[in-house]
């Protein structure tokens, strides 16, 4: 289950946590704001974090954790 950390203002994601698998975590630090904070929950991977999530599993990572 994906946690994720959103902005005050509800705007903006800050960071997103999620594990898919048991194994080590992928950290990816994203240098643009991510804009799936209104209206979206954790659950709502975007094409970027899929991207993110595909890298990890593929070398082994059971999980991703994206700050923005």
């Amino acid at each position: 289950m994906p946690t994720a950390t959103f902005s005050p203002c509800g705007r903006w994601r800050l960071s997103l946590t999620h594990r898919f698998r048991p194994g080590p975590t992928w950290v990816f630090l994203m240098l643009n704001p991510s804009t799936a904070g209104q209206g979206h929950s954790a659950d709502d991977l975007d094409p970027t974090l899929r991207r993110c999530r595909g890298f990890a599993a593929a070398g082994g990572a059971g999980a991703v954790q994206v700050f923005n």
